[in-house]
């Protein structure tokens, strides 16, 4: 299953007390941060959910949330759809905005 989630929701989960067992991954070609514990696996069709698969040991109980901060982007959605089709439980999704700014305790 895959789940759109509010820029709060990803605001705590972007907080390293509240992420529990959460993968973020941002899929923008260039990504405009840099945390470290965020992945970065830009979105590529036909192979992001082996590369995502790799990425998590192949674990696919993980919960992921996959994120742009490209306004107006519809690629978050479609890389959850990816996932979710290649048997990951727990897709979650996030479109941001250009302005949203990604600090070390989530976005402003």
């Amino acid at each position: 299953m895959m789940y759109e989630i509010s820029k709060e929701v990803f605001k705590q989960r972007l907080d390293k007390s509240k992420r529990l067992n959460f993968k973020i991954i941002d899929i923008s070609q260039s990504p405009s941060h840099d945390l470290k514990d965020i992945e970065n696996i830009a979105y590529t069709e036909g192979q992001f959910a082996s590369s995502v698969e790799s990425a998590v040991g192949g674990d696919k109980d993980v919960n992921i949330i996959v994120f742009t901060l490209e306004k107006g982007n519809s690629v978050p959605a479609k890389a959850a759809e990816d996932l979710s089709n290649a048997g990951f439980s727990f897709v979650y999704y996030y479109r941001g905005e250009p302005e949203d700014a990604i600090l070390d305790k989530g976005l402003n």
